[in-house]
């Protein structure tokens, strides 16, 4: 037996040396599976988010498109934006139901309050008609279940993202009363 173990230590060797690396390995692969799982999470997941996930999630998306990120809890506003000199408004909404005209407003209060130059509401749902119009008005990017969902594959897929959420505004029907 012992002169098994002479001729064939190297062999020996690689075998235990495998061994041990399978739990590592396995390790390993557990963490990889839950931060791509973080990171590209289905909609049941974002769905049942409570607001404070949701925003941690998001923060990251939107440093991926450059802007610099700043939470804040004054006057209904998320997050406060800033990117080359622009300063922007996020109001983030995680909601169940269709965001009507009210989110739209309070948001344009919050324009008016902070100084700032653009306004995006953000959510995991839908919006109505009226907000619709009234965001196209105003000029306020409405950011909705199918935007949200190319923001989080657009910057991995094209890392021409600087200007990705000034085109999010195509993905909604003119919403002009006919």
């Amino acid at each position: 037996m012992i002169q098994f173990f002479n001729n064939h230590l190297q062999f020996v060797i690689i075998c235990i040396t495998l061994i041990l690396s399978i739990p590592l390995l396995y390790i390993g692969w557990l963490q990889l599976k839950k931060a791509t799982h973080l990171h590209n999470p289905n909609w049941k997941q974002i769905d049942k988010m409570s607001n404070n996930e949701f925003e941690e999630f998001l923060i990251p998306l939107l440093q991926s498109l450059g802007y610099s990120v700043s939470k804040t809890s004054q006057l209904n506003v998320t997050f406060i934006l800033r990117k080359r000199g622009i300063k922007a408004v996020a109001y983030l909404k995680r909601h169940h139901t269709t965001l009507g005209i009210t989110s739209v407003q309070e948001a344009l209060d919050s324009k008016v309050k902070t100084g700032a130059n653009k306004v995006f509401v953000i959510t995991n749902h839908y919006f109505t008609r009226t907000a619709r119009i009234l965001a196209a008005e105003k000029k306020v990017t409405l950011v909705n279940r199918e935007a949200l969902h190319a923001l989080i594959n657009g910057p991995l897929k094209d890392r021409r993202s600087h200007r990705f959420i000034e085109r999010v505004r195509i993905l909604w029907d003119d919403p002009k009363p006919n």
